[in-house]
Order: C-alpha cells, then structure tokens, then sequence
C-alpha cells in the first residue's frame, strides 16, 4: 500500500498535465516567436527556460521532487524579476506608458506572464509545499501579487488616462 502522501502527490499531478502540456505548448510557440524579435538571444531563453522545465515536469515528473527544481524555478524567478525592474527602470516613462501599444510593455506583460508560471511549476515540487519553506512560500507568493497589483493598477491609472487623453483616428 503506498503512503498517503505518494497517493496525492500522485493525484495531483494527473490532474495538473492538462494544465502544464498547455503551458508547455505556450511557452515553446513564445520561444519559437522571439526568433523574429530585435533581440532574440535574449528572449528566447528567458522564454525557453520554462518551456523545458515544463517538459521536463511532463515527461518526467519525479524531477520536480529534486531541491534542485525547486532551487533553478527560484533563480529563474528571481532573474526574470530584476529583468522586469530593469526593463520599468530602462524603458522611460514613454514607452511604458503605452502599455501592449509598445514594445516595453508588452515584455513587461511577458514577464508577468512568464513570473506566474514558474510560481505554477513551482508548486509543483514538494520541497516547495513541505512546511519548512512556508516563509518562501509566502514570500514568493507577496512578490507575483505585488507585481500583478502593481501591474493593474499603472494599467488602470497610466495607461488608461493617457488612452482617454490622446486622440483617436477613426
């Protein structure tokens, strides 16, 4: 008979492939995409990172059990965070204030996108969920709904102002 814990970790993962093949499939079609990007040796890691780790959770699940998934989604968290800081701090308050109208915004908006998701993954591997890294969990879990806040509320004020202000061609 296996142990309680087995039996739903088990269960959880047939539950969630539906959710990382599609994840998978949006993360590799984003990879393939920024090939045409000004910048490609750039992006495409950044995108191509979690579309392995979700293969690697799809093909072989048991990886996600390792500290060491645990320890690569939170340096890859951590590196797409300061990115999305630089990009805020670098772009100037034209080009992010246009929001998707800009080429700015929307690597900010892919970011967050991408940032969500390895919090996903991330909850995936046991370590994670063990109750010795709760402080991590809460602190990591504060950092994506602080950068989703922060992301609506400059999309309500900022970007919406300025749509409401600037003329529109009809």
């Amino acid at each position: 008979m296996k142990p309680k814990d087995t039996v739903k970790v088990t269960e959880t993962r047939q539950m969630s492939w539906p959710l990382l093949a599609a994840g998978g499939v949006f993360f590799g079609l984003a990879t393939a995409a920024q090939f045409n990007d000004p910048d490609p040796e750039l992006w495409m890691p950044i995108y191509g990172v979690p579309c392995v780790l979700t293969s690697l959770a799809l093909i072989a699940p048991t990886v996600t059990e390792s500290l060491t998934w645990m320890l690569v989604i939170i340096l890859d968290m951590f590196s797409t965070l300061l990115l999305f800081v630089y990009t805020m701090w670098s772009g100037g308050v034209s080009d992010v204030t246009s929001g998707l109208h800009n080429e700015a915004g929307r690597e900010l908006a892919g970011l967050v996108i991408l940032n969500i998701w390895l919090f996903i993954l991330l909850l995936h591997s046991p370590w994670f969920l063990s109750s010795r890294w709760s402080t991590l969990r809460m602190f990591l879990l504060t950092i994506i709904l602080s950068i989703v806040g922060v992301g609506i509320v400059y999309y309500v004020y900022v970007v919406s102002e300025d749509e409401k202000c600037s003329p529109h061609v009809i």
